[in-house]
């Protein structure tokens, strides 16, 4: 009886407490910006999902352990929410109730939207346009967002398109 209390207990403070960890206008301003951000082309989530399974499936809390598992990934909202706040909120006591009232808001695609526009303006990568990227250059650009020294194309252009090709592979199937 006691550990059902403490599992509700704890299921309640990390679906709660992202409530109190920012103030509300603070709260609005954040949500408001991740829903107003550009939609991504359909293409960019489809790729996302071949590179990062499962990552844009509701449900942040079930990322979280399955990336303590081993999952290669965290939710689109986790990357937001580090992207968007990071240094203020570090710990996993703050994050992890931040992501879920985050999720509350907006879905993982809008995230998704937030994240890489963010990720591209932050790091000055050279877009012209989002929206006329290539299957390769999408591959690309989130190969190169996720680990820049390992995907860099000027450094390691062999590593770089074998991967980009083997991911091409799986959208092609």
């Amino acid at each position: 009886m006691i550990s059902v209390i403490f599992i509700i207990g704890l299921f309640s403070f990390f679906h709660f407490r992202g409530f109190f960890i920012i103030d509300k206008s603070e709260r609005e301003k954040f949500i408001s910006e991740i829903k107003n951000s550009p939609q991504l082309p359909e293409k960019f989530y489809t790729i996302y999902n071949i590179i990062y399974p499962h990552s844009l499936e509701p449900k942040s809390l079930m990322h979280f352990i399955n990336h303590q598992a081993g999952e290669n990934r965290y939710c689109a909202c986790r990357e937001t929410v580090y992207a968007g706040l990071y240094p203020f909120y570090t710990k996993a006591w703050d994050i992890i109730p931040i992501i879920t009232m985050v999720e509350k808001y907006t879905t993982q695609e809008e995230c998704l939207n937030y994240y890489i526009r963010k990720k591209i303006k932050d790091e000055n990568i050279d877009i012209q346009n989002i929206n006329e990227l290539g299957d390769s250059e999408i591959v690309e650009l989130l190969l190169l967002m996720d680990n820049p020294s390992h995907y860099n194309k000027k450094q390691h252009p062999e590593r770089v398109q074998n991967e980009i090709n083997e991911i091409l592979n799986k959208l092609n199937k």
